[in-house]
């Protein structure tokens, strides 16, 4: 849905609002999928950039099927830049289904591999939970 990026200026820029996905297919395969809602990523400037905010999730499907569901809530890596790059933050849970029928699923927090670095790679850094089973056939 195309709206304005400041419903209080119906003249100013317009972008897309609500709920939204974004598919990336990259050269080796793998397709990524984001879902979440339309929003500044800076909520004091409306007319700035947007990104996915809110409760979302993220699916990546590899070219050996291996598939890999992320949930959490889109959020800037670095609260204090909020223009900077954006990650799932927050309580949140990975499931990973191999090609074998393995699942593995946990849960925990959302934050960087190297604290020292919040820009660098993301993976739940305190799981409250790890399972592991195999799908029957």
């Amino acid at each position: 849905i195309w709206g304005p990026k400041d419903p209080t200026n119906p003249q100013g820029l317009w972008h897309f609002t609500g709920n939204a996905k974004i598919i990336v297919k990259k050269p080796d395969g793998t397709i990524i999928e984001k879902k979440g809602t339309w929003g500044p990523m800076d909520q004091t400037n409306p007319q700035g950039l947007w990104h996915l905010t809110g409760v979302g999730n993220q699916i990546e499907t590899k070219p050996d099927r291996t598939i890999i569901e992320c949930e959490g809530t889109w959020g800037p890596m670095d609260p204090k830049n909020p223009q900077g790059l954006w990650h799932l933050t927050g309580k949140g849970k990975i499931i990973e289904t191999k090609p074998d029928g393995t699942i593995i699923e946990c849960e925990g927090t959302w934050g960087p591999m190297d604290p020292k670095n919040p820009q660098g790679p993301w993976h739940l850094i305190k799981h409250d939970r790890c399972s592991r089973k195999r799908k029957r056939k």
